[in-house]
């Protein structure tokens, strides 16, 4: 074989796999979470049985620590976990712990990363352990 064909196929080779990971979402979408299914956390409370979940905003900025409360009646731990994901962009797992802050009451300061879409919504859970609630943070920049 040539040698400026066996240069082309190896640059084609190194492109594919540096944009493996791009390629392989363009079949495997990630959105397909319903948005629907999840609590959209604002300055107004959102409730799932007897819990309720509120943020100080209406929405998140990125880098901007927003305050994110819990209300969790049955619940015999000392923390709550959040943990949240990209929905419109991959943007890794970001986790958060909300802290007792009185009885049956938690909050955390919650600090998304920047992302280049000037809007964008985290989807996940918030977690006792036992007990889950889907919770989204809209973020605007």
């Amino acid at each position: 074989m040539p040698t400026p064909i066996k240069l082309i196929l190896l640059v084609i080779v190194a492109l594919a796999g540096f944009f493996a990971k791009d390629i392989a979402g363009w079949f495997y979408s990630s959105e397909t979470a319903n948005l629907s299914d999840y609590c959209q956390l604002s300055t107004k409370e959102c409730q799932q049985g007897n819990i309720t979940v509120a943020m100080e905003s209406d929405t998140a900025q990125p880098l901007a620590p927003v305050k994110v409360v819990a209300t969790w009646p049955d619940n015999q731990t000392d923390s709550l976990r959040l943990s949240l994901h990209g929905y419109e962009m991959d943007m890794g797992m970001a986790l958060f712990e909300l802290k007792a802050s009185g009885e049956h009451t938690f909050e955390a300061e919650v600090l998304l990363p920047a992302c280049r879409s000037k809007n964008m919504t985290w989807i996940g859970q918030l977690s006792d352990g036992q007990q889950s609630m889907n919770v989204a943070i809209r973020m605007i920049r």
